[in-house]
């Protein structure tokens, strides 16, 4: 005990050294040490001119964790120094749910900053215990705030902030956003019907962040609500995103789409976005669209490995015969075809294994 004391001691002095290191030292060492005693002596070094004295600093006092702790840092939200608000919130975050009660406390500050900072921090956490207390926040009277407590719960991903935050769609169109993103990261299918609700003529930003959202929860019944979009200039390419992460959660989904009209997944297939292409052209091999074959072809060309594999999963899906093969590709297609027979989708193996018996018989 008496060297620890005498340790303890020498930090005290080393701590307040004109010298960098000495003070960043002292600070890795107080960190190891774990002592209540050197809280407040770290926390002066948080606004330490050295950035990586403030960083030891802060190491440490998330070894030394705890609610005193948390409850020091505090006042430290309200500074001026950007720097010092960020590491105080990362330090926080590093405490994790020993910090929990008193950012919750926090809730209901009277400036709107440090609920906000409250609810990024408790989101960041996502410890459940948030969970009804960033609920009543959903009705705060700073959008900002509200929004960032629906960003929370979508982190936290507890189920139990779903009818909430299917009631809180309605209203500010930011808020409405962030609820949407937030139900889409929970994944409960009870969400689907209250997103499919969402008027066809709502503003853009909604209706995109519900595709994506639906897409999240990958639930089939969102099928037509999907493709009723398949002509929407500004909103096809996540539509159709969203259906490829549907059917790949539920195939039997494609069913269904072979009764649409897929048209639009020719113009996709020419996309810029590398995720659209993939998109159509996964889709294009479920649902075997012959129509999209010359498309697909041009695939095999790409500079991107990940797309050539796509465009091959599609074209064997389609037809494995092969017969629209370009002869100079011949090689590198069985490269691609000999990977495809360990791909998870025992659909794509089966097609793999056809195509390459043809390929090597011819």
């Amino acid at each position: 005990m008496t060297s620890l004391k005498l340790k303890f001691s020498e930090l005290l002095r080393k701590i307040k050294s004109e010298n960098e290191d000495e003070r960043r030292w002292a600070a890795q060492m107080m960190g190891e040490l774990r002592k209540k005693e050197g809280i407040p002596h770290l926390i002066n070094l948080l606004s330490d001119k050295s950035t990586a004295v403030q960083e030891a600093s802060a190491d440490a006092l998330i070894k030394i964790d705890g609610k005193e702790v948390a409850e020091k840092l505090i006042s430290l939200l309200s500074s001026n120094e950007a720097s010092v608000r960020n590491i105080s919130i990362e330090i926080l975050e590093g405490i994790g749910e020993e910090a929990v009660e008193v950012l919750l406390s926090l809730l209901k500050d009277e400036d709107h900053d440090i609920r906000k900072f409250a609810c990024d921090t408790l989101g960041n956490i996502a410890s459940p215990k948030a969970t009804p207390y960033l609920i009543t926040v959903l009705n705060d009277s700073n959008i900002n705030v509200a929004c960032a407590a629906a960003e929370a719960l979508g982190k936290i991903g507890d189920r139990k902030a779903v009818e909430s935050l299917t009631k809180a769609l309605e209203g500010n169109m930011w808020l409405i956003c962030s609820c949407l993103e937030a139900l889409g990261k929970i994944g409960d299918k009870r969400a689907i019907e209250s997103l499919m609700s969402i008027p066809s003529n709502e503003n853009t930003l909604v209706l995109l962040a519900t595709i994506k959202s639906l897409g999240k929860i990958g639930d089939g019944r969102a099928i037509d609500f999907l493709l009723s979009f398949s002509k929407s200039e500004a909103l096809k390419r996540a539509a159709t995103e969203a259906i490829a992460q549907i059917v790949e959660k539920e195939g039997k989904v494609v069913d269904k789409l072979k009764k649409a009209n897929l048209s639009f997944l020719l113009e996709l297939l020419e996309s810029k976005s590398t995720s659209t292409r993939k998109a159509a052209a996964f889709l294009s091999g479920k649902v075997k669209y012959k129509k999209a074959i010359p498309s697909l072809v041009k695939f095999l060309f790409d500079e991107d490995e990940e797309i050539r594999e796509m465009g091959m999963k599609a074209l064997i899906l389609i037809d494995p015969g092969l017969g629209y093969l370009p002869l100079e590709k011949d090689e590198e297609v069985r490269e691609i075809l000999e990977l495809l027979l360990y791909d998870n989708d025992e659909e794509v193996r089966n097609a793999a294994n056809e195509a390459l018996k043809r390929l090597i018989n011819d």
